[in-house]
């Protein structure tokens, strides 16, 4: 129990530090369902303005009962679907998974714990996963299990890394040891426009709906970024260089395809801009 409560207050102390604007909502009373009560009506039933099933953009879901919080689509056309939970106001209160698809259709995953990455899966079924062992302001314990699908090979070790990085240092080092670059999301490549014509809502940056599910997902892929990217880093220093780089595709994908997206950000029936929605993804490793 002490252990769950201290990755808890460990994550939350990280996410307040990068995006403390979020605590803006609370002196607003910040209630979803209302919010979901003031806009109804601005959006009839099957319009949501010039949104396709080709749209570009970051959409919230406006279906408060489903656990598929936020999907987005790039301009290269890979898509993201984020799943989490939401607190008593209808807030996104905490990412469970992250599903991507690329724009070669190549699938992968990040699974969540308490606000922990603990498993990204590629394309392949490879894998890492983490067992956290100890965490504190500065800096995390874990052993990291890598396993490669293609020559079914697993390698089991333990890491530390340190969370005063940022996502910007640490998506240096990732290039620098595979030579990909990591688009790492920022609230600044978001849309500040607002309109509403009756058919579509835009959410403008710092709106509530901005704070409440924007902000969030943006700092839960920095902290990705900063957290699984070091576990991987360490990896390919200690295990099989080749699995391992692979394995950077998911956590590269996910923050280009999130920072991509950022130009348009929408509240909208996901149903409007997806054909069909993928259930959360599962780990049967």
């Amino acid at each position: 129990m002490m252990a769950a409560l201290r990755k808890r207050t460990t994550v939350w102390e990280w996410l307040v530090a990068m995006c403390c604007c979020a605590l803006l909502i609370a002196p607003f009373g910040c209630q979803f369902q209302d919010l979901l009560n003031d806009l109804d009506g601005l959006i009839p039933d099957g319009q949501t303005g010039d949104l396709n099933t080709r749209s570009v953009g970051f959409f919230i879901n406006s279906d408060a009962a489903s656990p598929l919080l936020v999907a987005g689509r790039a301009p290269g056309g890979g898509e993201f679907f984020i799943f989490g939970t939401r607190d008593a106001q209808g807030n996104l209160a905490q990412v469970t998974a992250i599903d991507v698809v690329s724009a070669d259709g190549a699938s992968s995953f990040l699974l969540f714990e308490n606000g922990w990455p603990v498993v990204a899966q590629g394309p392949d079924g490879s894998y890492v996963r983490i067992t956290y062992a100890e965490q504190t302001e500065t800096r995390v314990a874990a052993t990291v299990e890598v396993r490669d699908a293609g020559r079914n090979r697993t390698d089991t070790f333990p890491v530390e890394i340190d969370l005063q990085r940022t996502a910007e240092q640490v998506a240096r080092l990732i290039e620098n040891a595979t030579g990909q670059t990591v688009d790492v999301p920022k609230e600044t490549d978001a849309t500040g426009l607002l309109k509403s014509d009756q058919r579509s809502i835009s959410v403008a940056r710092g709106s509530l709906l901005f704070l409440a599910f924007v902000v969030p997902v943006i700092a839960v892929v920095q902290f990705s970024v900063v957290s699984l990217g070091q576990f991987l880093l360490q990896a390919l220093d200690q295990s099989f260089r080749n699995i391992v780089t692979n394995l950077f595709e998911p956590l590269i994908v996910i923050a280009d395809l999130v920072s991509g997206s950022l130009g348009r950000v929408e509240f909208t029936p996901l149903f409007e801009v997806f054909i069909e929605v993928p259930v959360p993804p599962r780990f049967s490793g």
